[in-house]
């Protein structure tokens, strides 16, 4: 991991824009990671579990079930 990362930081120049990364965890998705999906939908509403890209913190938005 130490390696691809000096790597990327070796190839690394100042930006002139910023990028937005939009993703989604469908219930397939979710399936994976828990036996129930809906609790987990629930459990990210209500801010009990912590979603990250990475370890880095992420703007949830609203939608499937997150109203």
């Amino acid at each position: 991991m130490r390696a691809s990362a000096e790597r990327i930081a070796e190839n690394c120049e100042p930006s002139m824009c910023s990028v937005l990364f939009m993703g989604g965890a469908g219930g397939s998705l979710r399936a994976g990671v828990t036996t129930n999906p809906v609790r987990l939908t629930q459990s990210v509403k209500a801010a009990l579990t912590r979603v990250s890209c990475g370890g880095a913190s992420v703007s949830v938005w609203s939608g499937a079930g997150l109203r």
